[in-house]
């Protein structure tokens, strides 16, 4: 999917790929380069709070501006929560195998999941800023839409 917009002022164009959990790190880079959305927030937002745009267009751009922000909060959430279910199964089938034991490759696969989570305190942490950043630019857009995404 490519984020192309006529009324959002400059939101970057990036390229949703479906993911793979099987690297950390590639999956570590997936994530930053989603996350660049959240990255150019504030100069996105600046640029619609400016005085050549009615107060309409300016609730519309920042809806608009949302839509497109929470999309990817949520795809990046839905994408650490799939690779922790999925390494969960993995640990499942290894320790299955070697009768409950845990072996080098589950503890990988633990760690694994310990920095998936730690992935997913950074989403908590940009939904705060996002809001929080929201609340300062579009103070007309009603306060519990971030709330939707945790």
């Amino acid at each position: 999917m490519i984020i192309q917009t006529n009324t959002v002022p400059e939101v970057p164009k990036i390229g949703v790929t479906p993911f793979n959990c099987s690297s950390f790190t590639d999956f570590k880079d997936f994530l930053i380069d989603l996350r660049k959305v959240n990255d150019n927030l504030k100069l996105t937002l600046n640029k619609i709070n400016v005085r050549e745009h009615s107060p309409e267009k300016q609730q519309e751009m920042c809806l608009q501006t949302w839509n497109i922000v929470s999309g990817f909060m949520i795809y990046r959430r839905t994408a650490i929560n799939t690779c922790i279910q999925k390494t969960s199964s993995q640990i499942q089938i290894i320790r299955k195998e070697n009768q409950g034991m845990s072996t080098p490759a589950s503890r990988k696969l633990e760690s694994k999941i310990d920095l998936l989570k730690s992935e997913l305190d950074i989403e908590d942490i940009l939904l705060l800023q996002t809001e929080r950043l929201y609340l300062k630019t579009c103070p007309s857009i009603p306060h519990e839409f971030a709330r939707v995404l945790v």
